[in-house]
């Protein structure tokens, strides 16, 4: 009873103590729980059955050995039967219970045979014992053969306990299967000799075998797991000593197959030493929990999985990438019973990209430490590592499984973070991009529009939620045009295209837009996304540019480009029996000089008054077009000889002189004008642009502001012109270019006092160029600065080197200046650093101007000429007569001499006309206070009229033709050896320039 009671209390002990866990289990679905302390619950009900019964077992047995030593020396009214029988089988004595009991037997003969047969097998065996029954009574024939081989035979009546040993042995019987089948193993210790007996399910758990053993209790001791041993051997050593009430304990132990089985065993004390009191016997049980641990281990390690998740979103909630992964190592860590945890991010590469640690940093691996890793894969590829490592014992497959577990979910949880983030940045994106962004339904009714949307529409997105797109269309696209859209979209596709949209506030906004459909999962549409991008300036600008590309910006006029398409057309209708036309082409004149002079802004305005000039002289039908920085081109139409495109060209240059009075930029231009006619000139259009230019070039050449036509000897000389421009540098350095030195004499007294200096070029292939030619080159190709000063410097050179004693004798020596060179910023700066370099006397260096110089800037001009003044420099008007000044205009420049065109002398003997011009010029020049330098003179009655006129000096072939500066140097200061001539009418020329 007291071991039916232990049980008892054994059973209520286990549920109590299984109450948590069993709790926990619940929070798990733990059906796997509940049926784990079930099985907890039966084994300790079954070891305390089988505790009750063996004691039992043992109480009875002792009880009938009693009996039968009590019933050996019954008297003979003892109830049970006693028999002597002989030898012979002779009954030789019976009691009254014996003789009662063979008349039964007696009277079955089967029984008497029966009865005899147990005699016969008791005789001559010493003290036996035999069963045998009578109906439904069992007896026990208990005999003892004695010295006269007579058998003595008592007889009892055991059928009740008989009834009770059988009960006993079906009791034994199934607790022998309740130990097989709930695998309870048992043990009886025997305390004074330290020695343990298992039955054969424990011996089978032990791995010693299916058979019953012994062994000393250190040898079961060793058997323990070490990890609980010490606690085991001192809980047996308590309940030994009667220091502890009851025993129980869970341990591991070794399965003798390299493995380990826990057990929760329980035991009673069922014998004790009468003497002392202390256990003699111990009786107890085991069952095998090795599966409810390992639920329970598998719980506890899913809770702190389930644990170490609830962290992680807790912090993935966060955002914190760090965080998590250090997380995830203290996880690895406790889950696994690690001191140490380390989450290694990848690169692409499979490098370490970032650490994050748990526990103690590095150091070196102790001996028989272990360590575990985990790779996380995504995607095929290994993104990372958790590791853990310090713990002795060796790592499982379900610590493995914990790194997995917790090392999938960190990196879930990082990309979710990352997605998240990214997905936040794609908001800000969509929020803050440029491009307008709209989402509609399948029925196109706005569901969200980012803020550049509404910029571009100027709807807020409240005013457009739930409304159709419709709202926006300007009236500018026809209705196919929708019809196809939605026939695009709704197939699935996207449409890309221009649209003209209204604004909310009535203005029209030009978009390209790219509208989407989003389909789901079965390939229905579900959203549309349209992005728009504002091209209304785009657009402009394209307009612009289209405009740009056809016409000149700064004038508004057609380009040259443009004009060729309009040369192209005309040249088309004219073969086609339309009329023909005239290209007259318009180049300003020094128009460079302006520009430096007043500046780019007052010059583009000067070109913008210029373009509206010409367009008043046009009519409708006509054109024209800005070909180059001063230069224009006029197409008119049904021109019928060239003198109709020679009287254009003249309302056209009058109209620039007379319009540019009125600009408020003070200039006076003039204009050089070449023409071509079609079909008299034949060609392409920009051949015929070409030939109309090439006739204003020989127009500049000639005499600026003049017009010329265009002959086919032009295009040989541009030819020429071309091959000269790119020989000038080197005529320069090699001293092609040389000067030559025509005298000045004194009309008064007949002496040569100074000479002109001139410039002259002898190309090696060409022979001598024209002064008229290189000094347009060199004008248009910005070396009239350079050439300007080598002649120059040249000239005082030869002229101080010639004639030491220049300036005793009271010779001047005369240089031209072109127009390029008097234009110049540094001009003046030239002229005293070339008279400092050379110490010539400058009073002695007289330098000529054209009209034209002066009249273009005349306020530049005066500050130009009088800063020459001031330097000591003569000053003297080349070719005066030839430009537009007048004298009275003369009165603002300080200038010594007025030199008169040889034009006009060659005149004088013409007639009345021209004499009476030259009267009043001397005169007039006179009353400035200028003296009079007269050119061209040929024959002595030109020389006798301009002495008895008034003039003071000469020069022509009547006193000498240009010389070298030896042949002059050799006349200078002598009087005058005049050589009559024979007169030449020369063409009017525009300036001698440095000629």
């Amino acid at each position: 009873m007291r071991v039916l009671a232990a049980s008892i209390v054994l059973i209520v002990t286990q549920t109590v103590l299984g109450g948590a866990p069993a709790h926990a289990l619940e929070d798990q679905g733990g059906l796997l729980a509940r049926t784990a302390l079930g099985g907890l619950a039966v084994g300790a009900v079954v070891g305390a059955l089988v505790l009750f019964l063996l004691a039992k077992r043992a109480r009875l047995r002792a009880a009938h050995h009693a009996e039968l030593v009590q019933l050996a020396g019954v008297p003979e009214d003892n109830p049970h039967p006693i028999l002597r029988i002989a030898a012979s089988g002779e009954v030789r004595y019976a009691n009254a219970a014996a003789n009662a009991l063979l008349g039964r037997i007696g009277a079955e003969p089967e029984l008497w045979a029966q009865w005899q047969e147990a005699v016969r097998a008791m005789r001559g065996t010493g003290r036996t014992e035999r069963r045998f029954e009578i109906g439904d009574r069992v007896y026990l024939l208990s005999a003892v053969t004695d010295a006269g081989a007579c058998l003595n035979v008592f007889v009892f009546d055991v059928t009740d306990l008989f009834a009770k040993e059988r009960a006993l042995s079906q009791s034994e019987a199934r607790l022998a299967l309740v130990t097989r089948t709930a695998r309870l193993g048992l043990f009886e210790i025997d305390v004074q000799k330290r020695s343990i007996s298992y039955n054969d399910i424990y011996a089978w758990q032990l791995g010693i075998g299916p058979v019953s053993y012994t062994e000393s209790l250190d040898l079961w001791a060793e058997r323990i797991h070490p990890a609980e041993r010490e606690a085991t051997l001192r809980a047996m050593q308590d309940f030994i000593g009667g220091r502890l009430g009851r025993y129980r304990m869970e341990h591991r132990l070794d399965n003798g197959r390299g493995g380990w089985f826990w057990v929760s065993a329980i035991a009673e004390v069922t014998e004790v030493d009468p003497m002392t009191g202390m256990p003699r016997q111990i009786i107890g049980s085991h069952l095998d929990v090795t599966e409810l641990k390992n639920s329970e281990l598998a719980l506890e390690r899913n809770n702190r999985r389930s644990q170490a998740q609830l962290d992680l979103v807790a912090l993935g909630d966060k955002g914190s990438e760090s965080a998590l992964f250090a997380c995830a190592a203290e996880h690895a860590a406790g889950i696994t019973d690690s001191p140490r945890g380390v989450f290694y991010v990848l690169d692409d590469k499979g490098a370490i990209e970032a650490t994050y640690r748990f526990g103690p940093g590095e150091h070196p691996r102790r001996a028989g430490e272990l360590k575990l890793d985990g790779e996380i894969r995504d995607g095929g590829r290994i993104v990372a590592r958790l590791s853990v490592a310090g713990r002795s014992g060796a790592y499982d497959a379900e610590d493995a499984a914990s790194l997995q577990v917790i090392g999938i979910e960190a990196w879930r949880l990082v990309q979710r973070i990352r997605q998240a983030r990214k997905l936040e940045i794609q908001s800000r994106v969509l929020q803050s991009a440029v491009n307008g962004i709209v989402i509609t339904d399948p029925e196109g009714l706005v569901e969200w529009a980012n803020p550049a949307f509404e910029r571009i529409t100027g709807y807020a997105l409240e005013e457009m939620m739930g409304h159709d797109l419709r709202l926006l269309r300007s009236g500018e696209h026809e209705d196919s045009f929708y019809r196809r859209l939605w026939e695009t979209i709704k197939d699935g596709r996207s449409f890309t295209a221009e649209f003209v949209n209204r604004r909310k506030d009535g203005s029209l906004v030009t978009v390209e837009q790219v509208i989407t459909p989003v389909l789901g999962a079965g390939g229905q549409i579900e959203k549309y996304i349209s992005i728009s991008e504002d091209i209304t300036e785009r657009k402009s600008v394209e307009s612009r540019l289209v405009y740009l590309r056809q016409h000149d910006e700064l004038t508004g006029l057609l380009n040259r480009a443009s004009m060729v398409d309009v040369i192209d057309r005309a040249i088309a209708e004219q073969e086609r029996g339309g009329p023909g036309f005239a290209l007259i082409y318009v180049g300003l004149d020094h128009f460079k000089v302006v520009n430096d002079r007043v500046g780019r802004q007052s010059a583009d305005e000067v070109l913008q008054r210029i373009a509206v000039i010409l367009n008043d002289c046009l009519r409708p039908t006509d054109n024209v077009a800005r070909c180059g920085g001063d230069e224009f081109v006029v197409l008119q139409r049904m021109a019928k000889s060239a003198d109709d495109a020679a009287n254009l060209a003249r309302r056209l240059s009058a109209a620039l002189n007379s319009g540019m009075e009125a600009s408020p930029v003070e200039v006076r231009l003039g204009a050089s004008i070449g023409i071509s006619v079609f079909p008299a000139d034949q060609g392409t259009a920009d051949e015929l642009l070409t030939k109309a230019e090439l006739a204003m070039r020989r127009a500049k050449t000639e005499m600026r502001g003049s017009v010329r036509y265009f002959t086919p000897a032009l295009q040989e000389a541009a030819q020429t012109r071309a091959k000269l421009a790119s020989a000038l540098p080197a005529a320069m350095r090699e001293g092609q270019i040389f000067l030559v030195y025509q005298p000045l004499v004194d009309l008064k007294t007949e002496t040569v006092i100074g000479c002109e200096a001139l410039a002259r070029w002898k190309h090696p292939e060409l022979g001598m160029v024209s002064p008229l030619q290189f000094i347009a080159i060199a004008e248009e190709t910005g070396l009239i600065g350079e050439l300007g000063l080598y002649i120059l410097h040249r000239a005082i050179m030869d002229f101080s080197a010639a004639i030491p004693g220049y300036v005793e004798k009271n010779l001047t020596l005369s240089v031209n200046l072109s127009f390029g060179q008097f234009a110049e910023d540094e001009f003046v700066e030239s002229i005293r650093g070339a008279l400092d370099v050379t110490g010539f006397a400058p009073e002695r260096l007289e330098l000529e101007l054209t009209e034209s110089m002066l009249a273009l800037e005349p306020e530049r001009a005066s500050e130009t000429t009088r800063s020459l003044a001031t330097l000591g420099c003569k000053l003297a008007i080349d070719d005066f007569g030839t430009g537009y000044s007048s004298l009275a205009q003369l009165r603002r420049f300080p200038v010594d001499y007025l030199k008169i065109d040889r034009s006009f002398v060659i005149d004088l003997e013409s007639g009345e006309g021209p004499q009476a011009v030259v009267r009043a010029a001397i005169a007039m020049a006179h009353s400035l206070g200028m003296a009079i330098i007269a050119e061209g003179v040929e024959t002595p009655q030109q020389a006798e009229f301009l002495r008895d006129a008034g003039a003071e000096v000469v020069q022509g072939y009547l006193y000498g033709k240009p010389m070298p500066i030896e042949d002059f140097a050799a006349m200078a200061g002598q009087p005058a050896r005049p050589q009559p001539q024979t007169p030449i009418r020369a063409t009017h020329t525009a300036s001698r320039r440095l000629h």
